[in-house]
């Protein structure tokens, strides 16, 4: 799996398995393009742990993301959430220390547990400098934020 820099998963997620990308350090990006019409359109456990270089995730049309599904994702930097997501696991994005950015749909500005656990899946390392997290609606007008310091 270290030569994978890209993967599109254009399939029925409840067929692909957990870890599927699991330690593909040189994976960039991945796209998870699932049709509407599919009935299980998850994200499942620790799809794309360890996967150090990946900077880009598309969820389009993803329902759910499962426990620690992008942890240690460390050169992402921002995550896109659609409206079609209505449950986030735990841990999503734990030691994902570049990630400054998550943005929501203004239909979800009104919070919700999901958006603590994305914020709180965010572990920073004593090595890292003091990082802004914010969550920002798609108009973007920011919503929940933390600053992480060492």
């Amino acid at each position: 799996c270290e030569q994978i820099t890209e993967a599109v998963s254009f399939i029925n997620l409840e067929q692909l398995n957990p870890s599927t990308y699991k330690g593909c350090i040189n994976l960039k990006q991945v796209a998870f393009n699932l049709s509407q019409e599919l009935e299980h359109r998850d994200v499942p456990e620790n799809v794309c742990y360890g996967c150090t270089r990946l900077q880009s995730i598309d969820l389009q049309n993803v329902t759910s993301l499962g426990n620690k599904s992008f942890e240690n994702c460390a050169s992402l930097t921002q995550v896109n959430i659609p409206n079609t997501v209505t449950e986030v696991g735990s841990e999503v994005f734990y030691d994902c220390f570049r990630l400054g950015k998550v943005v929501i749909p203004e239909s979800y500005s009104s919070g919700g547990s999901w958006i603590e656990s994305i914020l709180n899946s965010i572990n920073r390392n004593n090595w890292v400098d003091p990082v802004f997290t914010k969550v920002i609606t798609t108009s973007g007008r920011v919503v929940k934020w933390q600053l992480t310091t060492i």
